[in-house]
Protein backbone atom coordinates (compact mmCIF):
# COMPACT_ATOMS: atom_id res chain seq x y z
CA UNK A 1 0.00 0.00 0.00
CA UNK A 2 1.22 3.52 -0.51
CA UNK A 3 1.39 6.36 2.37
CA UNK A 4 0.04 9.49 1.81
CA UNK A 5 2.95 11.05 0.41
CA UNK A 6 3.21 8.05 -2.30
CA UNK A 7 -0.33 8.73 -3.05
CA UNK A 8 0.29 12.35 -3.71
CA UNK A 9 2.82 11.42 -6.36
CA UNK A 10 0.82 8.84 -7.85
CA UNK A 11 -1.93 11.19 -8.09
CA UNK A 12 0.71 13.53 -9.77
CA UNK A 13 1.22 11.63 -12.21
CA UNK A 14 -2.03 10.39 -13.49
CA UNK A 15 -1.35 13.39 -15.77
CA UNK A 16 0.96 13.73 -18.50
CA UNK A 17 4.00 15.87 -17.02
CA UNK A 18 6.20 17.15 -19.76
CA UNK A 19 9.54 19.00 -18.43
CA UNK A 20 12.16 20.08 -21.06
CA UNK A 21 15.36 21.36 -20.01
CA UNK A 22 19.38 21.33 -22.24
CA UNK A 23 20.93 18.55 -21.08
CA UNK A 24 24.59 19.35 -21.04
CA UNK A 25 26.82 16.55 -23.46
CA UNK A 26 30.38 17.26 -23.38
CA UNK A 27 30.87 18.17 -26.86
CA UNK A 28 27.46 19.13 -27.79
CA UNK A 29 23.79 20.40 -25.96
CA UNK A 30 20.89 18.87 -27.30
CA UNK A 31 17.25 20.15 -26.81
CA UNK A 32 15.67 17.30 -25.28
CA UNK A 33 11.43 16.88 -23.87
CA UNK A 34 11.31 14.51 -21.05
CA UNK A 35 7.61 12.91 -21.05
CA UNK A 36 6.37 11.05 -17.86
CA UNK A 37 3.85 8.62 -17.59
CA UNK A 38 2.32 6.65 -14.48
CA UNK A 39 2.33 2.83 -14.89
CA UNK A 40 -0.19 0.82 -13.50
CA UNK A 41 -1.05 -2.60 -12.67
CA UNK A 42 -4.29 -4.03 -13.35
CA UNK A 43 -6.49 -3.32 -10.45
CA UNK A 44 -5.42 0.57 -11.53
CA UNK A 45 -2.73 0.93 -8.38
CA UNK A 46 0.15 2.99 -9.68
CA UNK A 47 3.47 1.23 -9.45
CA UNK A 48 6.05 3.16 -11.48
CA UNK A 49 6.59 6.03 -13.51
CA UNK A 50 7.45 5.86 -17.46
CA UNK A 51 9.86 8.17 -19.13
CA UNK A 52 10.53 8.72 -22.52
CA UNK A 53 12.92 11.12 -23.46
CA UNK A 54 12.65 13.01 -27.04
CA UNK A 55 15.24 14.85 -28.83
CA UNK A 56 13.87 18.01 -30.22
CA UNK A 57 16.85 19.81 -31.26
CA UNK A 58 16.54 19.43 -35.03
CA UNK A 59 12.97 20.36 -34.67
CA UNK A 60 14.06 23.35 -32.80
CA UNK A 61 16.78 24.18 -35.13
CA UNK A 62 14.57 23.40 -38.15
CA UNK A 63 11.57 25.92 -36.69
CA UNK A 64 14.61 28.27 -35.86
CA UNK A 65 15.49 28.02 -39.19
CA UNK A 66 12.45 28.61 -40.83
CA UNK A 67 11.47 31.56 -38.61
CA UNK A 68 14.48 33.39 -40.09
CA UNK A 69 13.54 32.42 -43.28
CA UNK A 70 10.36 33.81 -42.77
CA UNK A 71 12.02 36.94 -41.12
CA UNK A 72 14.82 37.59 -44.03
CA UNK A 73 11.55 37.05 -46.65
CA UNK A 74 9.15 39.69 -45.27
CA UNK A 75 11.89 41.96 -44.68
CA UNK A 76 13.90 41.42 -48.09
CA UNK A 77 14.56 44.66 -49.93
CA UNK A 78 13.19 43.64 -53.20
CA UNK A 79 9.96 42.26 -53.87
CA UNK A 80 9.01 38.61 -53.00
CA UNK A 81 5.37 36.77 -54.44
CA UNK A 82 4.24 33.23 -54.24
CA UNK A 83 1.69 32.69 -57.06
CA UNK A 84 -0.76 29.58 -57.10
CA UNK A 85 -1.46 28.06 -60.08
CA UNK A 86 -4.84 29.99 -60.76
CA UNK A 87 -2.46 33.26 -60.57
CA UNK A 88 -3.80 34.32 -57.52
CA UNK A 89 -1.12 35.79 -54.81
CA UNK A 90 -0.85 33.65 -52.09
CA UNK A 91 2.12 35.70 -50.32
CA UNK A 92 3.75 39.03 -50.89
CA UNK A 93 6.02 40.79 -48.47
CA UNK A 94 6.21 44.30 -47.11
CA UNK A 95 8.52 45.33 -49.94
CA UNK A 96 5.78 43.92 -52.42
CA UNK A 97 3.07 46.29 -50.42
CA UNK A 98 5.76 49.19 -50.62
CA UNK A 99 6.07 48.87 -54.22
CA UNK A 100 3.27 48.83 -55.55
CA UNK A 101 1.13 50.82 -52.70
CA UNK A 102 -1.14 47.91 -51.54
CA UNK A 103 -1.77 46.54 -48.14
CA UNK A 104 -1.15 42.83 -47.49
CA UNK A 105 -4.76 41.78 -47.26
CA UNK A 106 -5.50 43.91 -50.93
CA UNK A 107 -2.52 41.96 -52.31
CA UNK A 108 -3.55 38.73 -51.07
CA UNK A 109 -7.09 39.11 -52.64
CA UNK A 110 -5.56 39.75 -56.18
CA UNK A 111 -4.15 37.79 -59.04
CA UNK A 112 -0.67 38.29 -61.32
CA UNK A 113 -2.74 39.97 -64.48
CA UNK A 114 -3.92 42.95 -61.78
CA UNK A 115 -0.61 43.95 -61.01
CA UNK A 116 1.34 42.83 -64.10
CA UNK A 117 -0.46 44.15 -67.52
CA UNK A 118 1.86 41.72 -69.77
CA UNK A 119 0.60 39.20 -68.48
CA UNK A 120 -3.27 39.24 -68.84
CA UNK A 121 -5.94 36.81 -67.36
CA UNK A 122 -6.83 34.90 -70.13
CA UNK A 123 -2.44 34.21 -71.38
CA UNK A 124 -2.00 32.86 -67.37
CA UNK A 125 -2.33 29.13 -67.92
CA UNK A 126 -0.04 28.73 -71.02
CA UNK A 127 2.36 31.48 -68.90
CA UNK A 128 2.09 28.82 -65.81
CA UNK A 129 2.92 26.09 -68.30
CA UNK A 130 6.26 28.04 -69.68
CA UNK A 131 7.19 28.91 -66.16
CA UNK A 132 6.39 25.26 -64.61
CA UNK A 133 8.44 23.49 -67.14
CA UNK A 134 11.44 25.42 -67.07
CA UNK A 135 11.54 25.34 -63.41
CA UNK A 136 13.54 28.87 -63.09
CA UNK A 137 13.21 31.42 -65.45
CA UNK A 138 14.37 35.14 -65.38
CA UNK A 139 12.91 37.90 -67.61
CA UNK A 140 11.72 41.17 -68.04
CA UNK A 141 8.14 42.65 -67.81
CA UNK A 142 5.66 45.61 -66.30
CA UNK A 143 4.19 45.93 -63.02
CA UNK A 144 1.40 48.38 -62.31
CA UNK A 145 1.21 50.40 -59.19
CA UNK A 146 -2.31 51.34 -56.60
CA UNK A 147 -2.13 54.73 -58.53
CA UNK A 148 -2.09 53.74 -61.97
CA UNK A 149 2.09 54.00 -62.80
CA UNK A 150 3.82 50.95 -64.94
CA UNK A 151 7.28 50.52 -64.42
CA UNK A 152 9.89 48.05 -66.15
CA UNK A 153 11.08 45.05 -63.59
CA UNK A 154 12.97 41.99 -64.18
CA UNK A 155 11.90 38.71 -62.75
CA UNK A 156 13.06 35.65 -61.49
CA UNK A 157 11.14 32.82 -60.61
CA UNK A 158 11.00 29.55 -59.19
CA UNK A 159 8.03 26.46 -59.75
CA UNK A 160 7.78 24.57 -56.01
CA UNK A 161 5.97 22.02 -54.93
CA UNK A 162 4.35 21.33 -51.53
CA UNK A 163 2.39 17.79 -51.71
CA UNK A 164 -0.35 18.26 -54.03
CA UNK A 165 -0.10 22.10 -53.78
CA UNK A 166 2.04 23.90 -56.80
CA UNK A 167 3.90 27.41 -56.56
CA UNK A 168 5.70 30.08 -58.28
CA UNK A 169 7.82 31.61 -56.37
CA UNK A 170 8.53 35.08 -57.66
CA UNK A 171 11.38 37.72 -56.90
CA UNK A 172 11.02 40.96 -58.28
CA UNK A 173 13.84 43.74 -59.37
CA UNK A 174 12.32 47.17 -60.21
CA UNK A 175 14.83 47.86 -62.89
CA UNK A 176 13.49 51.46 -63.86
CA UNK A 177 17.09 52.84 -63.36
CA UNK A 178 18.91 50.39 -65.61
CA UNK A 179 16.92 51.19 -68.16
CA UNK A 180 17.35 54.77 -68.14
CA UNK A 181 20.97 53.93 -68.01
CA UNK A 182 20.48 51.53 -71.34
CA UNK A 183 18.68 54.17 -72.73
CA UNK A 184 21.68 56.84 -72.00
CA UNK A 185 24.09 54.27 -73.47
CA UNK A 186 22.03 53.63 -76.44
CA UNK A 187 21.76 57.49 -77.40
CA UNK A 188 24.99 57.78 -76.52
CA UNK A 189 25.95 54.70 -79.31
CA UNK A 190 23.36 56.42 -81.87
CA UNK A 191 25.54 59.72 -81.53
CA UNK A 192 28.78 57.73 -81.75
CA UNK A 193 27.30 55.45 -84.93
CA UNK A 194 26.45 58.82 -86.84
CA UNK A 195 29.70 60.66 -86.11
CA UNK A 196 31.10 57.73 -87.91
CA UNK A 197 28.92 57.40 -90.46
CA UNK A 198 29.52 61.06 -91.34
CA UNK A 199 33.44 60.80 -90.62
CA UNK A 200 33.36 57.81 -93.67
CA UNK A 201 30.98 60.30 -95.87
CA UNK A 202 34.00 62.79 -95.36
CA UNK A 203 36.72 59.83 -96.64
CA UNK A 204 34.07 58.74 -99.53
CA UNK A 205 34.05 62.77 -100.61
CA UNK A 206 35.91 62.32 -103.84
CA UNK A 207 34.44 58.93 -104.75
CA UNK A 208 30.89 61.20 -103.97
CA UNK A 209 32.45 63.90 -106.43
CA UNK A 210 33.01 61.71 -109.00
CA UNK A 211 29.90 59.50 -108.72
CA UNK A 212 27.78 63.43 -108.77
CA UNK A 213 29.83 64.49 -111.64
CA UNK A 214 29.28 62.39 -113.78
CA UNK A 215 25.53 62.74 -114.13
CA UNK A 216 25.66 66.74 -113.85
CA UNK A 217 28.38 66.34 -117.09
CA UNK A 218 26.30 64.02 -118.71
CA UNK A 219 23.40 66.98 -118.40
CA UNK A 220 26.03 69.69 -118.88
CA UNK A 221 26.43 68.25 -122.47
CA UNK A 222 22.84 66.80 -123.89
CA UNK A 223 21.67 70.71 -122.56
CA UNK A 224 24.28 72.09 -125.02
CA UNK A 225 23.44 69.48 -127.77
CA UNK A 226 19.55 70.86 -127.58
CA UNK A 227 20.75 74.46 -127.23
CA UNK A 228 22.71 74.10 -130.49
CA UNK A 229 20.40 72.33 -132.17
CA UNK A 230 17.62 75.06 -131.79
CA UNK A 231 19.77 77.41 -132.65
CA UNK A 232 20.72 75.89 -136.03
CA UNK A 233 17.63 77.69 -137.55
CA UNK A 234 16.74 74.18 -138.97
CA UNK A 235 13.97 71.83 -138.65
CA UNK A 236 13.65 70.86 -135.31
CA UNK A 237 14.17 66.83 -135.10
CA UNK A 238 11.73 65.67 -132.22
CA UNK A 239 12.62 62.18 -131.76
CA UNK A 240 16.39 63.25 -131.46
CA UNK A 241 15.41 65.86 -128.82
CA UNK A 242 13.03 63.61 -126.77
CA UNK A 243 16.14 61.35 -126.97
CA UNK A 244 18.45 63.91 -125.59
CA UNK A 245 15.89 65.18 -123.05
CA UNK A 246 15.19 61.67 -121.61
CA UNK A 247 18.59 61.10 -121.05
CA UNK A 248 19.12 64.23 -119.03
CA UNK A 249 15.90 63.60 -117.08
CA UNK A 250 17.98 59.98 -116.25
CA UNK A 251 20.35 62.14 -114.91
CA UNK A 252 19.47 64.10 -113.26
CA UNK A 253 17.20 60.77 -111.29
CA UNK A 254 20.71 59.57 -111.09
CA UNK A 255 21.66 62.47 -109.11
CA UNK A 256 19.08 62.51 -107.18
CA UNK A 257 19.22 58.61 -106.19
CA UNK A 258 22.99 59.47 -105.47
CA UNK A 259 22.39 62.62 -102.85
CA UNK A 260 18.95 60.99 -101.58
CA UNK A 261 21.36 57.49 -100.71
CA UNK A 262 24.15 59.73 -98.99
CA UNK A 263 21.13 61.60 -97.21
CA UNK A 264 19.74 58.69 -95.85
CA UNK A 265 23.36 57.28 -95.04
CA UNK A 266 23.58 60.48 -92.77
CA UNK A 267 20.04 60.53 -91.39
CA UNK A 268 20.44 61.05 -87.41
CA UNK A 269 17.76 59.60 -85.19
CA UNK A 270 15.92 56.59 -83.55
CA UNK A 271 16.79 53.09 -85.36
CA UNK A 272 13.38 52.04 -87.31
CA UNK A 273 13.42 48.45 -87.90
CA UNK A 274 11.21 47.42 -90.66
CA UNK A 275 10.70 44.74 -92.96
CA UNK A 276 13.66 45.27 -95.53
CA UNK A 277 14.98 43.36 -98.73
CA UNK A 278 18.55 42.24 -97.79
CA UNK A 279 19.15 42.32 -101.43
CA UNK A 280 18.51 46.36 -101.74
CA UNK A 281 20.62 46.98 -98.29
CA UNK A 282 23.47 45.34 -100.10
CA UNK A 283 22.83 46.39 -103.41
CA UNK A 284 22.87 50.43 -101.70
CA UNK A 285 26.06 49.87 -99.90
CA UNK A 286 27.83 48.37 -103.22
CA UNK A 287 26.22 51.58 -105.07
CA UNK A 288 28.15 53.89 -102.28
CA UNK A 289 31.26 52.29 -102.70
CA UNK A 290 31.59 52.01 -106.50
CA UNK A 291 34.36 54.50 -107.08
CA UNK A 292 36.22 53.10 -104.20
CA UNK A 293 35.83 49.70 -105.38
CA UNK A 294 37.13 50.36 -109.05
CA UNK A 295 39.93 52.68 -108.01
CA UNK A 296 41.17 49.49 -105.71
CA UNK A 297 40.16 47.36 -109.18
CA UNK A 298 38.11 45.08 -106.92
CA UNK A 299 35.68 42.48 -108.26
CA UNK A 300 33.13 41.74 -106.45
CA UNK A 301 30.91 38.56 -106.37
CA UNK A 302 27.55 38.74 -105.16
CA UNK A 303 26.17 35.00 -104.51
CA UNK A 304 22.45 35.56 -102.63
CA UNK A 305 19.53 33.91 -102.24
CA UNK A 306 16.42 35.89 -103.79
CA UNK A 307 14.12 37.30 -101.73
CA UNK A 308 15.03 37.33 -97.86
CA UNK A 309 13.19 39.55 -95.86
CA UNK A 310 15.06 41.10 -92.36
CA UNK A 311 13.66 42.69 -89.63
CA UNK A 312 16.39 45.81 -89.92
CA UNK A 313 17.00 49.28 -89.88
CA UNK A 314 17.86 50.12 -93.22
CA UNK A 315 20.81 52.69 -92.60
CA UNK A 316 21.89 50.73 -89.86
CA UNK A 317 22.71 47.64 -92.25
CA UNK A 318 23.77 49.54 -94.49
CA UNK A 319 26.32 51.02 -92.30
CA UNK A 320 27.45 47.36 -91.07
CA UNK A 321 27.77 46.55 -94.56
CA UNK A 322 29.59 49.76 -95.98
CA UNK A 323 31.92 49.52 -93.24
CA UNK A 324 32.84 45.72 -93.82
CA UNK A 325 33.54 46.66 -97.76
CA UNK A 326 35.31 49.63 -96.73
CA UNK A 327 37.98 47.79 -94.75
CA UNK A 328 38.05 45.31 -97.03
CA UNK A 329 38.89 48.08 -99.86
CA UNK A 330 41.78 49.28 -97.30
CA UNK A 331 43.14 45.88 -96.88
CA UNK A 332 43.22 45.38 -100.65
CA UNK A 333 45.17 49.11 -100.96
CA UNK A 334 47.40 47.86 -98.12
CA UNK A 335 48.54 44.48 -99.87
CA UNK A 336 48.83 45.94 -103.39
CA UNK A 337 47.36 42.94 -104.51
CA UNK A 338 46.12 42.73 -108.06
CA UNK A 339 43.59 39.77 -107.93
CA UNK A 340 41.33 41.96 -105.17
CA UNK A 341 37.86 39.83 -104.92
CA UNK A 342 35.24 40.67 -102.66
CA UNK A 343 32.43 37.92 -102.30
CA UNK A 344 29.25 38.77 -100.34
CA UNK A 345 27.11 35.62 -99.65
CA UNK A 346 23.18 35.46 -98.35
CA UNK A 347 21.37 32.66 -97.27
CA UNK A 348 18.40 32.28 -94.25
CA UNK A 349 18.10 29.53 -91.17
CA UNK A 350 16.74 28.75 -88.23
CA UNK A 351 15.02 32.23 -88.74
CA UNK A 352 17.71 34.35 -89.38
CA UNK A 353 19.51 35.68 -92.65
CA UNK A 354 23.40 35.05 -92.35
CA UNK A 355 25.20 37.47 -94.77
CA UNK A 356 28.87 36.35 -95.19
CA UNK A 357 31.58 39.46 -96.64
CA UNK A 358 35.03 37.60 -97.44
CA UNK A 359 37.87 39.45 -99.02
CA UNK A 360 41.11 37.78 -100.56
CA UNK A 361 43.57 40.31 -98.72
CA UNK A 362 46.12 39.78 -96.21
CA UNK A 363 44.19 39.03 -93.16
CA UNK A 364 44.25 39.18 -89.74
CA UNK A 365 46.55 37.62 -87.23
CA UNK A 366 44.48 35.22 -83.93
CA UNK A 367 45.31 38.81 -81.68
CA UNK A 368 43.71 40.82 -84.04
CA UNK A 369 40.43 38.57 -84.63
CA UNK A 370 40.20 38.18 -80.84
CA UNK A 371 40.33 41.92 -80.49
CA UNK A 372 38.95 43.22 -83.72
CA UNK A 373 35.45 44.04 -81.95
CA UNK A 374 37.05 46.15 -79.01
CA UNK A 375 36.65 49.74 -79.36
CA UNK A 376 39.80 51.72 -80.66
CA UNK A 377 41.80 48.90 -81.75
CA UNK A 378 42.67 48.79 -85.06
CA UNK A 379 45.51 47.70 -87.22
CA UNK A 380 45.41 50.41 -89.73
CA UNK A 381 47.63 53.49 -89.28
CA UNK A 382 45.34 55.88 -89.68
CA UNK A 383 41.78 53.74 -88.11
CA UNK A 384 40.36 54.99 -85.63
CA UNK A 385 38.88 51.09 -84.41
CA UNK A 386 35.23 52.21 -84.29
CA UNK A 387 33.95 50.43 -87.23
CA UNK A 388 33.58 46.87 -86.10
CA UNK A 389 32.65 47.89 -82.90
CA UNK A 390 29.71 49.91 -84.23
CA UNK A 391 28.89 47.32 -86.13
CA UNK A 392 29.28 44.58 -83.39
CA UNK A 393 26.80 46.91 -81.32
CA UNK A 394 24.10 47.45 -84.46
CA UNK A 395 24.01 43.52 -85.22
CA UNK A 396 23.80 42.57 -81.44
CA UNK A 397 20.92 45.17 -81.05
CA UNK A 398 18.88 43.56 -83.58
CA UNK A 399 19.11 40.19 -81.60
CA UNK A 400 21.90 38.63 -84.28
CA UNK A 401 25.84 37.60 -84.07
CA UNK A 402 28.88 39.10 -85.85
CA UNK A 403 32.24 37.24 -85.94
CA UNK A 404 35.64 37.19 -87.90
CA UNK A 405 36.86 34.07 -89.28
CA UNK A 406 40.39 34.06 -91.35
CA UNK A 407 40.13 31.90 -94.73
CA UNK A 408 41.52 28.59 -95.41
CA UNK A 409 44.35 30.50 -97.84
CA UNK A 410 44.33 34.06 -97.94
CA UNK A 411 41.81 36.87 -96.22
CA UNK A 412 39.30 36.61 -93.84
CA UNK A 413 35.62 36.65 -93.71
CA UNK A 414 33.05 38.49 -91.75
CA UNK A 415 29.39 36.65 -90.63
CA UNK A 416 26.44 39.07 -89.42
CA UNK A 417 23.04 37.47 -89.17
CA UNK A 418 19.98 39.36 -88.89
CA UNK A 419 16.31 37.98 -87.74
CA UNK A 420 14.30 37.37 -90.67
CA UNK A 421 10.99 39.64 -90.84
CA UNK A 422 8.19 37.43 -89.37
CA UNK A 423 6.31 35.51 -92.41
CA UNK A 424 9.99 35.04 -94.28
CA UNK A 425 10.94 32.24 -92.11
Amino acid sequence: MLNDSEKTKAQLIEELVSLRFRAAHPELKRDLQHSYLPVKSDDGTVVGISCVVQDLTDSKRAHESLRLTQFALDHAADPVYWVRHDGRIFYANHAACESLGYSRDELLSMSVSEIDPDFPAEAWPAHWQALKQSGRSTFEAHHQTKRGRVFPVEITTNYLTDGPHEFIWAFVHDITERKRAENVLRQREMELAHVARLSMLGEMVAGVVHEVGQPLYSIGNFSKACENHIEQNEPVETEKLSHWLAEISACVRRSKEILSRLKGFARKGAPQPKALSIDRAIGESIKMFEFELRRHNVAVDYDRVEGIVVLADDVQVQQVLTNLIRNACESFNASGSEDSRLTIRTKSRDGFCDVSVEDNGPGMNEEQIERAFQSFFTSKASGLGLGLAISKTIVEGHGGKIAIVPNRHRGITCHFTLPLARGDE
